[in-house]
């Protein structure tokens, strides 16, 4: 799960980054510190939230 680290909205490089292995599911949660975005990675892409809870539940 290699993705850029850098903010898709103000392209700073300062994240809060969390992987998580849900069912062999790799995902991870970012967060920028500095423009306070959250967006969750999958794979090789972004993945919604719902999509998330989903593999959670």
């Amino acid at each position: 799960m290699t993705r850029d680290a850098t903010c898709p909205t103000c392209t700073s490089t300062d994240l809060l980054r969390v992987e998580l292995k849900p069912q062999d599911t790799p995902m991870m949660f970012n967060t920028c510190r500095e423009c306070e975005n959250t967006w969750w990675d999958a794979v090789d892409a972004s993945i919604d939230l719902t999509d998330v809870l989903e593999v959670l539940s």
